[in-house]
């Protein structure tokens, strides 16, 4: 049988809702499935079941067979409503991170845009869920870091056997990570472990990135970024080029915008 056009060797309904579906697939090609109608065909073609309102929530990679189970949280009432203005909105930033010469500014008016909307939403603490949900399954690897700060509320929880792509945002035990590169995450590489697997990012209350050690071109500063320097309670810099070097080692790669606290 089929779901949406790609094998699917099982399905089941959990206990708390959530819709099951085992793939033939990449994990990549799983999370791009529309999950908010899902049409399970036989092999000639038939209807055999639908699903409805369903968000993609995390694919996990048998690591034997290769097949792919993908987890969907059902969406109910306004946040079925309301969801699909969520992934839009937050998809917007992704365009926006992408687009040649767009500003940093302008991407994180996108990414309040898309919490503006999901807080219409009301408190259904559904909805920031469905939406982390969303934030997982897009490409944010072009995306700079202070682009994907705009919108840290939504940045998805991390899990173990996933695949992620470079630079997908991540949080685990409360603090903020990003892929050095793609990966597939190991239950005993938790981020925090190895800045080879995972690098931190740590945001001062005003929103501004601290700065950290760059240790390479998977993490540094991309020109128009900001840093506080050295901590949370230092002047902010701005990058006047991508650069690996803080305002002390190489001044000449950065802009004093605003004094010490």
């Amino acid at each position: 049988m089929k779901a949406n056009g790609i094998t699917c060797l099982d399905t089941w309904v959990e206990g708390d809702g959530a819709l099951m579906l085992v793939l033939d697939c990449t994990a990549d090609e799983a999370l791009e499935m529309d999950t908010l109608a899902i049409d399970i065909t036989t092999d000639d073609g038939d209807l055999a079941e639908r699903y409805v309102n369903f968000i993609k929530v995390c694919a996990s990679v048998d690591a034997e067979t290769k097949q792919v189970t993908l987890r969907c949280a059902a969406a109910t009432g306004d946040v079925a409503q309301t969801i699909t203005q969520v992934v839009a909105k937050i998809g917007e930033v992704t365009q926006a991170a992408e687009a040649a010469g767009a500003a940093a500014t302008e991407a994180k008016q996108t990414a309040d845009e898309a919490k503006g909307i999901a807080e219409q939403g009301g408190t259904d603490p559904q909805l920031k869920a469905l939406a982390k949900a969303q934030v997982a399954t897009m490409d944010l690897s072009e995306a700079t870091c202070d682009e994907v700060v705009a919108f840290r509320d939504y940045w998805p929880e991390w899990q173990p056997d996933t695949e992620y792509k470079h630079n997908q945002p991540l949080m685990y035990q409360g603090r903020y990570f990003r892929t050095s590169k793609d990966l597939t995450s190991q239950a005993i590489y938790p981020p925090g472990t190895a800045e080879s697997e995972y690098y931190e990012v740590t945001i001062a209350p005003d929103g501004i990135i601290n700065w950290y050690d760059v240790g390479g071109e998977y993490n540094m500063v991309h020109k128009g970024e900001k840093r506080h320097y050295s901590d949370a309670s230092g002047p902010v810099y701005e990058a006047l080029e991508n650069t690996s070097y803080s305002p002390d080692s190489y001044p000449q790669h950065w802009k004093l915008v605003e004094e010490a606290a």
